[in-house]
């Protein structure tokens, strides 16, 4: 089509709100070829947008604007290729120019197809006529060609074409147009639409007065293109954000479609939240500005797990970094970072849950260990502390020698010496006994003699040697000999001491004592011996140890005997007995024995020993002598005691050894028991009695005693004398007692009437005999004076000869008297009740009562301790009860 088939026809912008403006309007001369096109009905009315910046095709070119026409065809080139969405084989679609004013309403414009080769035009009655391109029947329309041109723009009717195209007159004439596609289906409805501004401007210096010029469009309008990253990764349970941004003029605004995490929303351009579960999310954002189309990116979220770190070890670490670090905790698979505080470790290995890494360098003192993954950052916490440590130094070492063979104990002091895990002397490792920042107590190893350095190794290192740190060993000293070999147990004796090693002693030792050192040299060492006893080893000490003892080291403190061992002992008829004296002294004492021993034990090689034949007291004398000083002197006694008596009868009485050893117990058949160290004399047993034992009482020497029948028959044992009987004679009433005279050469009996018979030596004194009485005599005791005393069963007392003490005749007793015993020298008694109550009088103490003893009742007689002068209360069962006595034994 050529410009003399065009005309151009002016119009009206239907744009509501718009001013009136005339269209460019381009019209076909010949409308007999339009009898065959297929009218389209537009599409919704709607104003033209831009959606793209296009340029001119050699902007800047002047045409010469002849009347009604230009001279020259102009070309429009859009930014990128476009493409109808709709098929022109099957669907109708169709692709049609247009250039119209700024704004215009493409609604009421008819898009139809003629003819097809022909440019394409709007008539006046706003009809567009053809398409620009001939690809009719060749399926999609693709690849439409950017650049598309109209032919020269014709006016009719002799408007003027710079009245259509400008606004204003001269050089400031300005015309503002939009040039565009359209892809229209058979309905008329536009599918895809691609426009651009044109701006046309007048050139004053034409010839012929006026000159157009196209050139591009408003400049910085620019589609929207994203800037920003098309990921990004939150943690689960932390709050995250990201804003996605996008370039464009005007200002895009971006939208967000697609599936996003509990907790995390898209609002306001941002997207933000705290994740409640793991996982990637992809979706898409888009961002629109009305330039061109829409752009959009896909998006990736990926919420990971945060790591945490529940232990490191070890826990600290030199400056200097390299410590292998094994880092405890969760979620750690493919960590990206692990960081001392702000420096980076190497990672070297890497599970789920554990990783090992090297410590970086870094500044003395605590900082966090934390791990990287794709979920985030771990959280600092206590159990990811790391401390760095300065190295050790070691200023003084005290004392700065030792022995060779170690165990020194030695104070090493400096700085940065917390925790240390190695303290070396030399090559050799010592033992740690104390340690804190500045000190270190540590034991000595053992060691070759030369001076070695101590070092000190804590987790930031170890020490650097210096003059400060050095220890001698010192081999130990040897006493090879002493002069002289013995001395005063005082001490005082000036010893010289011979060996090697001895320089710089620190303390000699005779034993565990301490001596005074006078002179000391390599060789020979002269101290002042401390006070001691026995044999001992005489020891030098030095910085190298403390001399070994041997046979050439031994001192004799010299000392005179002693004895430290009891002075009595006690053996058993018919059993083996053995005791073994004991004297100190210096030398050793040799102890020998004097007197007579009993049959069947003899004193040999120091010991006493053997199996006596019969009982009794062996006083002998013991002598320890060792050439010092005076022999020691040892009055001893051998006590021997018959061996235990079984009494099966009721027992009837007791009596005590007038030394205080022991004492019998005696049953009412007339079997005798005795205990501690008294001798069995003989007994009654199986022995037909015409009346049963009543009473039993000891001679004065304690060697012999006599039983007392109730009718008054006597039984003599040991060295006891027979001095007669009331046996075999008619009694009032029966005997209940005896007493042997002070003198020893007779004894009493009483009868329960009160009735006294004297026999032997011993002179009659008075009696009860023929007295009415409140209640029957229970017994008698002799005065050691001279004199007797009789007891009735009320607690009264009857003297005869002797002092009156006192009684408890006018006294309700609980129980009635059993007994009595007389005080060693005779100036008081007791009484004993059978509940085993006691009564004291005259200087006879109070010791005790078994009154209230379970299983004490009834006591039946009590007897006097002479060596002690307290008593013993004896149960008709047997039982002993002592008072300010020793217990030897019960039935």
């Amino acid at each position: 089509m050529d410009a003399s088939r065009l005309h151009v026809s002016p119009g009206t912008d239907r744009t509501p709100g718009r001013p009136g403006r005339r269209l460019l309007t381009v019209a076909c001369a010949s409308l007999a070829a339009l009898a065959t096109l297929v009218v389209a009905t537009a599409a919704p009315a709607s104003a033209a947008t831009v959606n793209g910046i296009a340029t001119i095709a050699s902007p800047g070119t002047t045409t010469a604007l002849t009347a009604g026409a230009s001279t020259t065809p102009f070309t429009v080139s859009l930014p990128t290729l476009a493409a109808c969405s709709g098929d022109t084989a099957t669907g109708g679609y169709h692709v049609y120019s247009y250039l119209v004013p700024q704004g215009t309403d493409l609604a009421p414009i008819t898009f139809v197809n003629s003819p097809s080769t022909g440019y394409g035009f709007v008539d006046n009655l706003g009809t567009y006529y053809g398409p620009v391109n001939t690809a009719i029947g060749t399926g999609q329309i693709i690849n439409i060609p950017n650049n598309f041109e109209w032919g020269p723009l014709v006016s009719a009717d002799s408007v003027a074409l710079s009245t259509l195209l400008y606004t204003g007159s001269g050089a400031s004439a300005t015309g503002i147009w939009e040039a565009g596609l359209v892809c229209a289906n058979t309905s008329g409805a536009v599918v895809d639409n691609w426009n651009t501004e044109v701006t046309f401007a007048a050139n004053a210096g034409d010839p012929n007065g006026f000159h157009w010029t196209a050139v591009p469009g408003p400049s910085g309008s620019v589609p929207a293109a994203f800037t920003s990253a098309s990921s990004t990764s939150f943690n689960q349970g932390v709050a995250g954000t990201f804003t996605p941004t996008a370039s464009g003029n005007p200002a895009p605004v971006i939208t967000e479609s697609g599936a996003l995490p509990t907790g995390v929303t898209f609002s306001g351009g941002v997207l933000s939240g705290t994740p409640s579960v793991t996982g990637t999310f992809p979706i898409s954002f888009t961002a629109t500005n009305g330039i061109e189309a829409p752009a959009t990116q896909p998006f990736t979220l990926t919420v990971g797990a945060l790591p945490t770190v529940t232990s490191i070890l070890p826990t600290d670490g030199p400056l200097a970094g390299g410590t292998s670090v094994v880092i405890t905790g969760t979620d750690l698979t493919s960590a990206t970072a692990v960081d001392f505080g702000a420096n980076a470790a190497a990672i070297t290995s890497n599970t789920a849950t554990s990783i090992t890494a090297t410590s970086p360098a870094g500044s003395a003192g605590i900082v966090d260990v934390t791990v990287t993954t794709a979920g985030g950052t771990s959280a600092t916490s206590s159990k990811d502390k790391f401390t760095y440590v300065a190295a050790p130094t070691v200023t003084s070492i005290l004392p700065i020698s030792g022995s060779a063979a170690g165990g020194t104990h030695v104070v090493i002091t400096g700085t940065n010496l917390s925790s240390a895990t190695a303290v070396d002397f030399g090559s050799n490792s010592a033992t740690v006994t104390a340690n804190s920042a500045t000190s270190i107590t540590a034991t000595s190893p053992a060691g070759s003699a030369g001076t070695v350095d101590v070092s000190v190794t804590t987790a930031g290192g170890t020490s650097a040697t210096s003059g400060g740190d050095q220890f001698t060993y010192v081999v130990a000293p040897v006493v090879t000999s002493i002069l002289p070999t013995s001395g005063s147990g005082s001490g005082g004796t000036s010893v010289v001491i011979t060996g090697t090693g001895l320089s710089s002693a620190t303390a000699v030792h005779f034993g565990t004592n301490t001596a005074a050192i006078t002179v000391d040299t390599a060789t020979s060492i002269t101290v002042t011996s401390p006070a001691g006893s026995g044999v001992v080893d005489v020891t030098v000490t030095t910085a190298g140890g403390t001399s070994a003892s041997s046979a050439n080291d031994k001192f004799t403190y010299l000392a005179a005997p002693a004895f430290t061992s009891a002075a009595s002992a006690t053996f058993t008829v018919g059993t083996v007995g053995t005791f073994t004296p004991a004297a100190t002294g210096s030398p050793a004492p040799t102890i020998t024995e004097s007197g007579t021993l009993p049959t069947g034990v003899t004193f040999a090689s120091g010991t006493l020993s053997g199996t006596p034949s019969h009982a009794g007291v062996f006083p002998i004398t013991l002598t320890a002598h060792n050439g010092v000083g005076t022999d020691a002197v040892q009055a001893f006694t051998l006590t021997v005691v018959s061996p235990p008596v079984t009494l099966t009868a009721p027992i009837v009485g007791m009596a005590s050894d007038p030394h205080g050893t022991g004492y019998w117990l005696a049953d009412s058949a007339g079997d005798v028991a005795p205990f501690g160290g008294v001798g069995s004399y003989g007994s009654l047993a199986g022995v037909h009695l015409n009346a049963p034992v009543v009473h039993i009482v000891a001679t004065s020497d304690g060697l012999g005693y006599w039983l007392v029948a109730a009718d008054g028959g006597i039984f003599a044992f040991g060295d006891a004398r027979f001095y007669g009987s009331t046996g075999g004679q008619h009694l009032n009433a029966p005997v209940v007692g005896l007493a042997p005279d002070a003198a020893d050469n007779g004894y009493w009996l009483v009868a329960s009437d009160g009735g006294v018979f004297a026999f032997g030596g011993a002179p009659f004194l008075g009696s009860m005999g023929g007295a009415t009485l409140n209640r029957p005599v229970v017994g008698m005791d002799a005065d050691p004076n001279g004199g007797y005393w009789l007891v009735a069963s009320d607690g009264g007392i009857f003297a005869f000869g002797a002092p009156f003490y006192g009684s408890t005749g006018n006294i309700t007793l609980n129980e009635p008297v059993n007994g009595m015993a007389v005080t060693p020298d005779g100036n008081g008694y007791w009484m004993v009740a059978s509940d085993g109550g006691l009564f004291a009088f005259g200087d006879a103490g109070f010791h005790g009562s078994a009154a209230g003893i379970p299983g004490a009742t009834p006591v039946v007689g009590m007897a006097t301790d002479t060596a002690t002068g307290g008593y013993w209360l004896v149960s008709q069962a047997g039982g002993v009860y002592a008072f300010g006595a020793p217990f030897y034994g019960a039935a």
